[in-house]
């Protein structure tokens, strides 16, 4: 297998071959549609010319027979005009007529008979008064024309004949070339639709290697292997985000109990300068902002290993390029402060995977009102909101969900409204929330929030200012987040 292979190029390759093949067996179809169209126009158009020559043959007999009996010029004129119209069926038709032998002879012999009658007639016509030799002449020709008749009614069955089996062979012809072209479409996409079915299965086996991962990592197992390299280059990226991810978190672990130690000591030591107070407060913020990423990373990673083996493979692609956003987010901006533009841009991508996960059950709406450069804000301080109104408020609906997030504000201040109409919070967990208790404090059934809390915690600690996260909650009625972020860090 070969390095470095996009799952989308692949997929683009099938549907080249597969249109292309279509194209050329359209196109060649329609060839000989149209090859069959000429043919039968040719065989009507000739057949048509040769039923007429009977019928002038006819009405030249028949003027022919009032010349000798009144000499008109209407009926002189009426002859002529009849003669051209004979000659030009003839000379139109004998190009085709030269191909069958047996036609050939029927058409010279009328040819010649109707070049005879022709100069007799115009003999006839120059004669003043009828002798016996201008007599015979008249018998003859009238005889003549029967004759012609004849030949011309021959002429016809024996083109039919000819121009029936050419016709029979063109589209037997034409038949062969359509079972040709329909083998081969069919054969193409026979091996067009193995070739698929081979990258789709190695495509699901590797996201179900990934998914096992991913709920290893959701299960605590940071010292599992590396994921080996994946030879599908979107797959490969994802891998090497859950090798980071993981190596990371091990560092995040040490780092967080090493700050839990300094933390400890430093409150026994009842901290008596300012410089001490910061140390503290900074360790606080740097312990909150570690505990949530792992706890996010895991449930979003378990989610799209879920997710990604019900789905076909172009919603896979967008699936793993949103987690691709929020994990390289997330690892590039740990302990500091960063846009509210790209804070969004996370979140984007975080409702696009809950969206994947939900469907029609939730609707999740993003509206930005306002410029947001001149603003910093912890790094996933907005996704913890929307997934708290997913997970709790909003878990159990079948449809009618929404959740409706708010930026506006002026320019010292932005503020920020995420609001859903789920089943609400009670007024003691709320209080908890508001009060930004410890969690080692609480009961076990309230520790589901911690989310709400080390979010409004965070802000505190990193503005240096209280009620900047407002909860407002009517039980089966929904739930109001209101944050003020501040345009500058205090």
């Amino acid at each position: 297998m070969g390095k470095n292979k996009s799952i989308k190029f692949r997929l683009l390759l099938i549907l080249v071959i597969l249109s292309s093949v279509f194209l050329a067996g359209n196109w060649v179809s329609n060839n000989a549609n149209n090859d069959i169209r000429h043919e039968y126009n040719l065989y009507l158009d000739k057949n048509t010319k040769l039923s007429t020559l009977p019928v002038l043959i006819n009405e030249l007999a028949t003027n022919f027979d009032i010349l000798t009996r009144n000499r008109g010029k209407e009926t002189i004129a009426q002859i002529r005009l009849l003669n051209g119209e004979v000659s030009s069926i003839l000379d139109s038709i004998e190009p085709t007529i030269k191909n069958d032998r047996e036609s050939l002879m029927y058409f010279r012999a009328l040819s010649n008979m109707h070049t005879y009658q022709q100069e007799k007639v115009k003999n006839i016509i120059l004669v003043q008064q009828y002798d016996s030799e201008s007599y015979k002449d008249v018998v003859y020709i009238k005889s003549l024309y029967n004759y012609m008749n004849s030949s011309s009614q021959s002429l016809m069955m024996s083109y039919q004949q000819f121009s029936s089996k050419n016709y029979a062979q063109a589209m037997e012809e034409i038949r062969k070339e359509e079972v040709s072209i329909n083998s081969m479409l069919v054969l193409f996409g026979f091996f067009s639709m193995i070739f698929a079915f081979m990258i789709s299965k190695d495509i699901f086996k590797t996201l179900k290697e990934l998914s096992t991962n991913a709920k290893l990592l959701a299960n605590g197992e940071w010292h599992m292997p590396d994921i080996p390299q994946i030879y599908y280059k979107e797959l490969d990226h994802v891998a090497n985000a859950f090798n980071k991810m993981k190596e990371d978190i091990n560092i995040y672990i040490t780092e967080v109990n090493k700050k839990a130690e300094v933390e400890l000591q430093l409150q026994k030591q009842s901290l008596l300068t300012i410089e001490k107070e910061k140390l503290l407060k900074e360790s606080q913020l740097l312990n909150l902002q570690m505990q949530m990423n792992p706890h996010f990373l895991f449930n979003t990673l378990n989610m799209v290993g879920r997710t990604a083996m019900l789905e076909d493979n172009q919603s896979t692609i967008k699936l793993i390029e949103s987690i691709s956003v929020m994990l390289r987010f997330n690892l590039e901006n740990e302990g500091k402060m960063v846009p509210l533009e790209d804070e969004l841009n996370a979140l984007q991508a975080y409702i696009f995977i809950q969206g994947m996960r939900f469907q029609e059950r939730i609707t999740i709406c993003l509206n930005n009102e306002m410029d947001m450069e001149p603003f910093l804000i912890p790094p996933l301080s907005l996704q913890p909101i929307v997934e708290n109104c997913l997970i709790h408020g909003l878990y159990d609906i079948k449809s009618g969900g929404e959740v409706n997030i708010r930026i506006s504000g002026k320019e010292d201040a932005a503020e920020i409204t995420i609001r859903d109409n789920g089943k609400g919070i009670d007024k003691e967990r709320l209080n908890w929330i508001l009060n930004s208790e410890e969690e080692e404090q609480l009961p076990k059934e309230k520790k589901k929030s911690i989310g709400l809390a080390n979010v409004k915690k965070r802000l505190e600690l990193t503005f240096n200012q209280e009620d900047l996260m407002q909860i407002k909650s009517t039980l089966n009625e929904g739930t109001t987040v209101q944050i003020k972020l501040p345009r500058k860090v205090r």
